[in-house]
């Protein structure tokens, strides 16, 4: 959530669908890593890919939050720290061979919190305005 939380990204136009869709993801990825636990390398890959469009985009400045400039530049840094920090964290544990469902978990917030944000965007949830702030 750490990360998902400071992007944005796609939403449903209700609570329920959106809260039945996080559920659903959220089993979805427990029953994804019991499958990749043996091809870490993969998972790897696309992280740091996720990681990059994180970095690149930031966040998204969604229609029903509409950020004034000043905040959007704020989300947009927190998102960037977030999930610096968490792929730092990944690393620290890959390099220390510390590795794991855990560190499964965390590859998998940080590919799906860039997909949300690719999706948001591709779905034209964005703001009019984000444009600009760029």
């Amino acid at each position: 959530f750490l990360v998902r939380n400071r992007t944005g990204g796609f939403h449903f136009d209700s609570f329920w669908k959106c809260y039945l869709g996080t559920v659903g993801m959220e089993i979805f990825v427990i029953y994804l890593v019991q499958f990749s636990a043996n091809i870490t390398a993969v998972i790897d890959i696309l992280c740091l890919c996720m990681f990059c469009v994180i970095i690149r985009i930031g966040a998204m400045n969604h229609i029903n939050m509409n950020y004034s400039e000043e905040e959007f530049i704020a989300i947009k840094k927190k998102a960037r720290i977030a999930s610096s920090g968490l792929v730092a964290l990944i690393a620290i544990l890959k390099i220390s061979r510390i590795s794991g469902k855990m560190v499964l978990y965390m590859e998998y917030a940080v590919i799906l919190s860039g997909l949300m944000l690719i999706l948001g965007i591709l779905a034209g949830q964005e703001a009019e305005e984000r444009r600009k702030f760029l």
